[in-house]
């Protein structure tokens, strides 16, 4: 409910809830001699060496329309950024992106690229990449829990994966400071134009589709889970996605992805930036110096 209120006061209404998790092949792990999955970024590091040198491509990854690339830099700037600085930052009013932990975030994610994927994924699709993933090739996939059901064997996926797939949130470095709980991620929802002639039908509607039965409908039909209490059940959904409801709960927040909470100027920034951090045309200083500029670009526009 947080993510529709502002000052108190609601202002729209929660329809679904997306988390963003690193899934992982068993089989792969366990052929590579991974014996349980890394509990910080430095070990997951380790862990796609391991994964490499037993054939496999350690995280599939395609960038090719900017955003998954920067799912990943929202994690890690909720991990090495405090958070009343992002808040800060984030804010178009007051954004200026000094503090050190979004270079060193943007360095952990060039380490990711170098050693887990590859330097060729603004030519990939996501869902190229998942492809791979879901095909044995490689052992792990970023992917949202909206995505969950894609490796299922009723998302068409093969047994050998559907049987053999768990999820963990994309490990935070040993020396984070920021949040170690936060979670990226956030809920799709409603508003209702107060001037609309037709307003008090639409409430009505979200009534309807925030009922228990609809939400756990939207459970089983499509994979998506509800933030109704109860909607997702056994019965209705499946273990991972069950799981990932729990894990959300858990959460100290939801770090709400980069390229939507942020100015356009910035979120533009970084998804140009990022680009040219994965092939290797950008520098991390040069993707900040980018997001500095944007972020005053955008201060003088609301000032």
């Amino acid at each position: 409910m947080k993510a529709f209120q502002t000052d108190g006061k609601s202002y729209g209404v929660p329809i679904d809830l997306d988390a963003k998790y690193l899934a992982y092949n068993k089989a792969a792990f366990e052929k590579a001699g991974v014996n349980a999955p890394p509990q910080s970024l430095e070990d997951l590091l380790s862990t796609c060496d391991k994964l490499k040198s037993a054939g496999y491509t350690p995280i599939a990854f395609g960038n090719q329309y900017g955003w998954p690339a920067i799912h990943y830099i929202t994690q890690l700037n909720a991990y090495n950024v405090p958070q009343g600085t992002l808040e800060k930052d984030y804010n178009p009013a007051s954004g200026e992106f000094t503090d050190p932990g979004y270079a060193k975030a943007l360095d952990q994610f060039k380490d990711v690229i170098s050693r887990c994927s590859s330097k060729d994924a603004n030519g990939v699709s996501h869902e190229a990449g998942q492809a791979n993933f879901i095909n044995g090739k490689a052992a792990m996939h970023y992917l949202e829990s909206v995505e969950f059901q894609v490796l299922t064997t009723k998302g068409g996926a093969p047994k050998e994966l559907a049987e053999n797939w768990d999820f963990m949130r994309l490990p935070a470095p040993q020396d984070a400071a920021g949040d170690k709980g936060a979670l990226t991620g956030a809920p799709d929802g409603f508003m209702v134009n107060a001037q609309s002639k037709n307003a008090a039908l639409a409430v009505d509607f979200l009534k309807f589709m925030t009922n228990k039965e609809n939400a756990a409908k939207l459970t089983a039909d499509i994979g998506w889970l509800s933030p109704v209490q109860g909607s997702a059940t056994s019965a209705n959904s499946f273990p991972q996605l069950e799981a990932a409801l729990a894990d959300i709960s858990k959460a100290n927040q939801f770090a709400i992805w980069l390229d939507t909470v942020t100015n356009a100027e910035v979120a533009n920034a970084y998804l140009s930036g990022v680009e040219g951090l994965i092939d290797g045309s950008k520098s991390t200083k040069d993707v900040m110096t980018g997001v500095q500029e944007a972020a005053a670009k955008a201060k003088k526009q609301v000032g």
